[in-house]
């Protein structure tokens, strides 16, 4: 039963959507649908929702059903206590700000005995009362007098008083108006300040920058942020949130002084300056920094979980022959690998490039005997240390062992291997290829990658993947559930091969978890390929729930049926027949004809189990039973002369390859085994909001040196600069062309137009 509360509070706050879809949306979650099986197979009853927008709206579901649950944990505590009256309960349940929340319950809390609890239990809370109140024209020193009590250890009228104020230094603190009061301010005025920790000499660190560093709480970036929390992490900084106390204070005064001639406002003064500076202050800031970390944190994981998309997504080579090689660190053994076209491990061999104990004649010989065996459609190397002088190694070896025509059929290729190392040491790659050591394991997840870098990314923990920004920095719970999200939507998004994809890949697919996965492998294996996608029904941890989530995603090449080989779900399959019968034709000439679906009236398939929208889904799947929505594989061409740091010069003109997309910028691999850094100002002649607008992972593109810091091992890039903006900034600049009447192209009228024109009007 969808809470109608939180549905209302959604609807408010996504006024496109209409109520009606987003309760639909909340049903389709509460059944256990996923968001891709929602946005590609349920269009219609969620209004045409796409993925991102259906994932934005259940994150703020999530959230509010938090903010619900603790709503009523509050008023429980309240109702128990006996203090819960119609008004406070309205109250409580009109808040939407969790710190809002929790300054309203806060006088309600249990908590440890104080100063305040120790004055009223000696009685002096009706003096803290008259005191508060500001109407007696008394002298305090006369309304205290009667509460002096050595038998209550109240010694003396200035420790009555003493007592009282921290009675209302509490109200003070408790006082759910001056607490929003102070954490505005913080927000507003405050500043974020760091400095070097007082363990440190001064020396030089990457938190230079941060040594005396200040910024406005409101407009600090997230990466910034995140730095100062790294460097306090490894003891480098300290931080903290500074305000002019006293501007603070003047706000709070003018809140709680009401009556100035009173004779007692000092006292009511001391009261909020104690509650202010003891009980306020640090709870106050701790919740601003926990705010700020927050922000910091989601803009982190969004920025990683795209980065993540990007690099999964990127090209695949398919099913081709490749030698892959995991270059050594000291230059010794080398391990080399040859795959076939499934990419199963079919030679594994050793060469020694050098520098160290090289043996070139003997390396050259082994790689040559490889290529002329398995005739590999390119050779794949890691970008790690040792990977140059690989390269170079292969490089020399084509040119010298093979005629130019058939050089240029082998590609070179130079492959990220972040985490390929933690990849060739897990469980997961020890039972599956326990045969192979960690060496030949790396090699070949290397060379997989370049097969299909969807299926062997995915084996990997994305947070060693190296895309991400401070990723272990952030709240590792929420990255964990969105870097998991992420990989399920885009293993959604290209399909799985129930015959042929790994464990890992089949438990990203809408559906199926981990133990699900692990016995459709084991049937596969036990009785052999499936024949179709009902036979999966077989298994009994495929119920109907996980079949329909999952079959859509799903493929089966060869399968006795043709559309189990399509991204059409089995529900809409009768509908697809019904098409083909009414033209008149067999199913199997119905698929990938654009011809015969462009002329399919969509409305005539529309009723009461699919609507227009699933329909117009159904046959752009009908047109495209192929497609896969990654992009063509691009290769950034090195500079042969360099090699590192010192072999750069400011002023060169570079390709390179987009590594690492963050917020302050992008970081590209040049070839020198030390990614440059392209700062946000330097992605585009034009403004960039945001730096995934102008280049992506994966990306190609030209770079000009601005300058190199040996003694750090820091290059700063420009792709502005270079002349020529990148593929994703060419697109996000890219506008449609007015459309105009007759003639689509007008350039300058010449002598031969004149020429036709005259000779045509001679004609008639």
């Amino acid at each position: 039963m969808i809470n109608t509360t939180i549905l209302s509070v959604l609807s408010r706050e996504y006024p496109k959507t209409s109520p009606e879809h987003i309760r639909a949306l909340l049903e389709l979650h509460e059944s256990q649908a996923s968001a891709s099986f929602i946005a590609r197979y349920r269009p219609d009853t969620v209004g045409g929702l796409d993925e991102r927008r259906i994932l934005r709206i259940l994150d703020h579901y999530r959230e509010l059903c938090w903010l619900w649950s603790r709503k009523r944990h509050i008023l429980g505590v309240i109702e128990d206590s006996g203090l819960l009256t119609p008004e406070l309960s309205e109250k409580i349940e009109a808040y939407l700000d969790k710190w809002e929340l929790e300054d309203i319950f806060l006088p309600f809390r249990p908590r440890n005995r104080t100063k305040a609890t120790s004055a009223r239990e000696r009685g002096l809370e009706p003096l803290a009362e008259v005191l508060w109140d500001q109407q007696a024209p008394t002298p305090p020193g006369e309304i205290a007098a009667p509460y002096v009590d050595p038998e209550k250890n109240i010694e003396t009228i200035e420790a009555a008083i003493e007592g009282a104020v921290h009675i209302m230094a509490e109200w003070v603190a408790f006082n759910p108006n001056a607490r929003k009061t102070v954490r505005d301010m913080i927000w507003e005025d405050g500043k974020y300040e760091s400095h070097l920790a007082p363990n440190h000499d001064g020396r030089k660190s990457k938190y230079d920058t941060y040594h005396d560093f200040s910024e406005p709480v409101h407009s600090i970036p997230s990466h910034r942020l995140l730095a100062i929390r790294r460097g306090v992490k490894e003891r480098w900084l300290q931080a903290s949130i500074t305000i002019d106390h006293e501007q603070v204070l003047a706000k709070l005064r003018e809140q709680f002084i009401i009556e100035p001639e009173f004779p007692g406002h000092e006292i009511i003064d001391r009261a909020v300056v104690y509650g202010y500076e003891k009980l306020m202050l640090r709870a106050i800031s701790g919740e601003v920094t926990d705010g700020l970390n927050e922000k910091a944190d989601a803009e982190a994981i969004d920025i990683f979980c795209r980065n993540l998309r990007n690099l999964l997504l990127m090209p695949a080579a398919g099913n081709v022959p490749a030698i892959g090689i995991e270059p050594s660190p000291a230059g010794a053994e080398v391990r080399v690998v040859a795959v076939d076209a499934a990419g199963t491990p079919v030679e594994v061999a050793s060469i020694f490039p050098g520098p160290e104990d090289a043996r070139p004649e003997e390396s050259a010989a082994t790689l040559k005997e490889l290529i002329e065996r398995h005739d590999p459609a390119a050779i794949v190397a890691g970008s790690g240390s040792g990977s140059r002088a690989a390269d170079d190694f292969v490089r020399k070896l084509l040119n010298e062992a093979f005629p130019e025509s058939e050089t240029r059929k082998i590609a070179r290729v130079v492959m990220n291997e972040s985490g390929a190392s933690i990849y060739s040491n897990s469980k997961t790659a020890k039972e599956e290829l326990e045969d192979l050591d960690a060496a030949t394991r790396s090699a070949l997840t290397l060379v997989r990658r370049f097969q299909d870098p969807l299926a062997e990314l995915l084996k990997v923990d994305p947070r060693a993947i190296g895309v991400g920004q401070y990723q272990h920095i952030v709240d590792q719970h929420r990255l964990r559930n969105k870097l998991r999200a992420a990989v399920e939507s885009c293993v959604n998004a290209v399909g799985a091969d129930a015959n042929t994809a790994s464990f890992s890949m089949l438990a990203c697919v809408s559906g199926i978890n981990r133990g699900t996965s692990r016995r459709i492998v084991e049937h596969r294996n036990l009785h052999g390929n499936f024949t179709g996608l009902e036979a999966l029904k077989e298994i009994a941890a495929v119920n109907d729930l996980v079949f329909q989530q999952a079959a859509g995603f799903l493929r089966l090449a060869g399968a006795d049926e043709p559309l189990d080989d399509t991204p059409i779900h089995p529900e809409h399959y009768e509908i697809v027949r019904k098409m083909a019968a009414d033209l008149s034709i067999e199913t199997t000439e119905l698929i990938g004809n654009k011809e015969l679906i462009s002329a399919i009236d969509a409305e005539k398939y529309v009723g009461e189990e699919i609507g227009l929208l699933s329909v117009h889904n159904l046959l752009r799947d009908l047109r495209n039973p192929r497609r896969d929505p990654r992009r063509k594989r691009e290769k950034a061409h090195f500079d042969d002369s360099i090699s590192s740091l010192e072999d750069l010069n400011e002023g060169m003109m570079l390709e390179g390859t987009v590594t690492n997309v963050t917020n302050f910028g992008a970081f590209v691999d040049i070839g020198v085994h030390q990614d440059g850094l392209v700062h946000v100002s330097e992605l585009s002649g034009t403004y960039v909001r945001d730096p995934n607008d102008a280049v992506r992972i994966g990306e190609v593109v030209k770079v000009k040196v601005l300058a190199i810091d040996t003694e750090r091992s820091r290059i700063s890039l420009s792709i502005k600069k270079a002349g020529k903006p990148s593929a994703a900034g060419q697109k996000r600049r890219k506008t449609k062309r007015p459309k105009t009447k007759g003639r689509e192209d007008h350039r300058p009228i010449t002598p031969a137009d004149i020429k036709k024109l005259v000779d045509r009007l001679a004609t008639r």
